[in-house]
């Protein structure tokens, strides 16, 4: 696996190289580093070092290339009586020898000048690439404590190949410098420096490494790409969960990182990773679609791994089901599974056996998504429960046999049944049955849709909205004032109809469908309030936080556990900073442990040492089981284990010193976040701000050259407004004869005048063959006034006139 990502690594920084931003190119060959060695990676640097326009990048190419090339012998080589300290130095600083031949010479000198010849070579140098072919491989005086502490000394020097060769070479012969230097390095200005240092502090400290690691990757967009390669440094279980935030950010969109987190899945197989990305799939699939191609990666290599013997379709889908269940278990949230597909398909299928199906109006309420059974024993479930929980053959066989004198009695007590195949109901199967709307059907469906309907006719209605999807405002009205009416099921086709054919309208309904008692709806609320108003749907989290009520936790809870786990933790955390309510706490815990990162625990481990009594006990029962989810070792000592792991490393410092300077590192401030969003708001309203400062010092200072008029006391200017026109008596159900003037498309109304030569406002609903001057008998089917007293009608065309 080693070669495969050397390999895959290769190819992505070589491409890298060829990039426009001086900052990709950067990180290219910075990450060469570990690649050098092969002969085509020397090749391509040689080449790009010809071609590179940038100063400092040509010398960082030259400090590669100089780790492998070997200078020329010199011809004659020195005896040891011939050679002497000053000479050798000279030479070297004449660029007459390289590196090994000059530790050749230093090593004919008298032993006691060894050392001190070494050193002053060292720390004179100021070309420090010069010096990289020492470390490969060290020689035994390199290796000497005394030039080991002097190189120590260049690990602030600004030729970063050099730096990071540097850290790999203290990390094998003297970690006790490389340690003291640690936070420094760890805060380094150059990203390539900082992730060496992490690598190393890996080793000494996998905790605090992850977190840095993690933070890394997400600090700056720029660095992600080069960032995230990392990750298969280091072993697969350790950074499982920095790919799965990886994941969470949407980096499958990016091509690069899609074909990274890929390559890491499949050649990792992990049952552990395969559940949470399954609980990732769950909860975020609509936002993130890829993930689905991915898990099916992940079944793959398990399969091929042996871990798994099952067919793959079928092991995805019970893993899903399964996953809701453990949701549901550890956050008593049901997370429904939405299957979109097999809906729209049942939806879109025309029912043209219900033309022949005997009448069953307790089934009418029921999604079309269903079938129906024509026996009768099908009527014996119960219309609430049969919507909102399917049940079995074997519950209905039972249900039918418990209750027969039940439906016995409602059959002997409901003879006249048929009764309720109207004309509207027939009117509107027929529709259902059709391919495609008529202009005839159109006016039929928007007469029901505004007069309103029963049980069975809006179960028909609701069929063929689904099915038609007519984008007209009737039905867009007649979907919102149903929302609420129409049982669970029904009302979940609805919301998703309302959704699809306009988002603005379903917004305001939201935060009331976020609370519904009917998990299906709450759940679905809360994913479009998600896509349509991510902003509004954070303040009402924090609203929900505030109140007391089980149903409102329930909704916030089912919120954070749909968002990513960034968002998500920076609201409980200030959330958990300011409450003193362990209920509360306890309550939303499983949001962390159900999507835990290393940066959560860090947050979480600072939030314990600042609570006190039952909120301190809590939180750190918190962090424990966090810790274990993350395979982070939890002992009763842990401060003394981190020590004795330290100094088994061969390390000499203070354990708790060394964990505190650690703790303020940090790649991601709260203060840097700040400083981009201004930053992000100013460039993105830059031209406004302009304009609105211009205008200001405008109005400031521009000179006054009004005319003066005289000063008029207020009491002295009265405005009346008033409606002279005497208001109509207008009753619904009557006829009217109106003369159509003008069309209004703003208000979709026409201007009309009436026998009494009165001005009237028209709003004909049903669509007909209309134009200016046209002349007809209208019956009225509402009647308004406006503040000012103007008269709206709306009504139907009865009679044309001439």
């Amino acid at each position: 696996m080693h070669s495969a990502n050397d390999d895959f690594l290769i190819e992505i920084f070589l491409a890298d190289l060829k990039s426009e931003d001086k900052f990709i190119r950067e990180l290219a060959i910075t990450q060469l580093y570990h690649h050098i060695g092969a002969h085509r990676v020397r090749e391509v640097l040689s080449e790009a070092a010809d071609g590179e326009s940038d100063p400092f990048l040509k010398n960082m190419i030259g400090s590669l290339l100089a780790m492998t090339s070997a200078p020329d012998l010199p011809e004659d080589k020195p005896t040891a009586s011939s050679i002497d300290k000053n000479a050798l130095l000279l030479r070297w600083r004449n660029h007459e020898l390289g590196i090994k031949e000059m530790l050749q010479s230093i090593s004919l000198l008298p032993s006691e000048q060894h050392i001190s010849t070494i050193m002053e070579l060292i720390s004179d140098e100021s070309e420090l690439s010069r010096l990289l072919p020492m470390f490969s491989p060290p020689g035994e005086l390199v290796r000497k404590p005394e030039i080991i502490a002097t190189l120590a000394e260049k690990l602030y020097a600004s030729d970063y190949i050099f730096v990071i060769r540097l850290i790999s070479f203290l990390s094998e012969h003297s970690r006790n410098h490389l340690v003291k230097a640690l936070p420094a390095l760890l805060k380094h200005q150059n990203f390539m420096v900082r992730a060496e240092a992490i690598r190393f502090l890996f080793k000494i400290s996998k905790q605090h490494a992850l977190r840095l690691l993690e933070e890394l990757i997400f600090a700056d967009e720029a660095s992600r790409r080069s960032a995230s390669t990392f990750l298969l440094l280091f072993p697969f279980e350790d950074v499982q969960h920095i790919v799965l935030s990886l994941i969470d950010s949407g980096a499958l969109q990016d091509v690069f990182l899609s074909k990274l987190l890929t390559h890491l899945v499949a050649n990792n197989p992990d049952a552990d990773f395969f559940k949470r990305l399954t609980i990732s799939e769950v909860l975020r699939k609509d936002e993130i679609p890829e993930i689905e191609q991915l898990r099916r990666e992940a079944a793959e290599a398990l399969q091929l791994a042996g871990i798994i013997d099952r067919n793959i379709e079928e092991f995805c889908r019970s893993t899903r089901e399964r996953v809701a269940a453990y949701i549901k278990e550890r956050a008593g949230v049901n997370i429904v599974l939405e299957q979109d597909a097999a809906e729209k398909e049942k939806v879109a299928a025309p029912l043209p056996q219900k033309k022949a199906a005997k009448p069953q109006p307790e089934k009418q309420q029921s999604l079309p998504i269903e079938k129906e059974s024509p026996a009768p024993a099908a009527i014996a479930t119960e219309p609430t429960k049969g919507s909102e929980k399917p049940d079995s053959a074997a519950e209905k066989a039972d249900s039918a046999s418990e209750n027969a004198e039940t439906i016995t009695e409602k059959v002997e007590t409901k003879p006249a049944e048929p009764i309720l195949e109207n004309a509207d109901t027939r009117k509107l199967r027929e529709i259902l049955a059709q391919e495609s709307l008529s202009q005839n059907d159109r006016v039929v469906l928007r007469k029901l849709l505004m007069s309103g309907g029963t049980v069975d006719t809006n179960d028909l209605v609701l069929q063929i909205l689904a099915r038609f999807k007519p984008s007209d405002s009737q039905a867009i009205k007649w979907l919102e004032d149903s929302l609420e009416k129409l049982p669970p099921k029904g009302s979940l086709l609805a919301i998703k109809l309302l959704a699809e054919l306009n988002p603005a309208r379903i917004i305001p309904h939201l935060p009331v469908l976020c609370v519904n008692e009917n998990e299906m709806i709450a759940t679905q609320a809360i994913r479009l309030f998600r896509k349509h108003n991510l902003k509004g749907l954070l303040k009402q989290i924090n609203s929900w936080l505030q109140e007391d009520r089980e149903r409102s936790w329930k909704s916030a809870l089912t919120a954070l556990l749909q968002l990513k786990i960034d968002v998500a933790r920076e609201i409980l955390i200030k959330t958990f900073q300011t409450t003193s309510r362990t209920s509360l706490i306890k309550f939303f815990a499983p949001v962390f442990i159900i999507s835990p990162d290393h940066m959560t625990l860090y947050e979480l481990e600072l939030l314990a040492a600042e609570s006190r009594g039952s909120k301190h006990e809590l939180i750190s029962e918190i962090t424990c089981e966090l810790k274990e989810v993350l395979g982070v070792t939890v002992t009763k000592g842990n401060e003394e284990s981190g020590t004795a792991n330290i100094i088994g490393a061969g390390i000499h410092v203070k354990w708790e010193e060394f964990k505190q300077s650690l703790e303020k590192i940090r790649y991601i401030s709260k203060n840097q976040q700040f400083i981009d969003t201004l930053t992000g708001f100013a460039e993105k309203h830059v031209l406004k701000a302009l304009l609105l400062t211009f205008a200001l010092f405008a109005y400031t200072f521009w000179p006054d050259s009004s005319i003066s008029v005289p000063d008029t006391s207020t009491s002295e200017i009265e405005q009346t407004f008033s409606v002279n026109q005497k208001i109509p008596e207008l009753k619904v159900g009557e006829n009217r004869i109106f003369k159509l003037e003008s069309y209004d498309p703003i208000n979709r109304s026409w201007k009309a005048t009436g026998l009494d030569g009165q001005f009237y406002r028209l709003k004909l609903p049903v669509p007909g063959d209309f134009s200016a001057g046209f002349k007809g008998d209208f019956k009225i089917l509402y009647f308004t006034v406006t503040k000012l007293g103007y008269p709206v009608v709306t009504c139907e065309l009865v009679a044309k006139l001439k």
